[in-house]
Formats: structure tokens, sequence, C-alpha cells
């Protein structure tokens, strides 16, 4: 897996997703106050939507956050039992493709890049969370566009 590619990737498709459509940008800061939106818009990120997708659907959108938001629950007791145990070998060709010391490395990427930013923001006096709060849309995607790379850079390695 190319790390520098996949970030410079998930960079640019939220770059292009948010950067001069401020309306997109300002409906999902308010969707990350009613994070089921939000989630739901990640989830058409994960299912691979190429440029960045279009805020409709804001029903189906609440929906697929919500069953995101159920997924997450179940695979954070404990993430690899679940993945090994719940999803079987679709699971197992994950980890076994990818490799786990690969998906943890390109874990540990994101957590760093994006726990960076958030730091930073967390640092700034007065404004900083305001910035952070700003900027949650742009995290949000560029993290779930690395998150459905990686998935897709498994099934390219099979």
């Amino acid at each position: 897996m190319e790390y520098g590619k996949t970030v410079g990737d998930s960079f640019e498709y939220a770059k292009e997703g948010l950067v001069g459509k401020w309306a997109k940008w300002i409906l999902l800061i308010i969707s990350c106050i009613i994070f089921p939106l939000m989630m739901g818009y990640v989830m058409r990120i994960y299912r691979g939507v190429v440029p960045s997708p279009q805020l409709d659907e804001w029903g189906r959108m609440f929906v697929d956050g919500i069953k995101l938001f159920i997924v997450a629950i179940i695979y954070a007791i404990p993430i690899l039992i679940v993945e090994f145990a719940v999803i079987g070998s679709a699971g197992v060709a994950f980890f076994t493709t990818l490799g786990i010391p690969t998906y943890i490395l390109a874990l540990i990427v994101l957590l760093l890049i994006t726990g960076i930013i958030e730091l930073i923001c967390w640092v700034i006096p007065y404004v900083g969370w305001v910035l952070l709060i700003i900027l949650l849309p742009f995290i949000g995607i560029f993290s779930a566009r690395y998150i459905t790379l990686l998935y897709e850079s498994a099934g390219e390695a099979a």
C-alpha cells in the first residue's frame, strides 16, 4: 500500500468535495451535530462514490447513519474478534490480503494526521474549537475516503 498516494488522494477528494462549496460545507457542519446524517454521508463515501457525493436523500442518509452507528458499536467489541468471527472468510480475506501490520500502520497514519490537526485546533486559544467544528466535515470526508482506499487496496492485492 502506498501511504503517500492514499493520503494525497483522500486530501484531493475532500478538497474537491468541499472547497468553494460553502453551502455544502455548512450543511455538513450541521450534519456533524445531527451525527447520523454525517455518518450516512460517510456511508456514501464508503460505497466508493467518486467524486464526493451530493447532499440529498436526507432520510436515507439518516437511516444509513443509524445503521453505520450500530455496526460501529458492534465492531468496537473488539474489532478483530468481530471481524474474524462474524464476517468470517470475507474478514479473514481482507486482513490476510492486506496484512494485519499494513492495516494497523495505515490506521496509525490516519490517526496521526487527523490527531495532529485536531490537536492544533484545540491548542489555539478562544477560536480553536470553532476552527475544529468548521474542519470536521473535511476531516470526516478525508478519513472516510482513506478507509475506502485502504479497503479497495486489499481487493487489488488479491
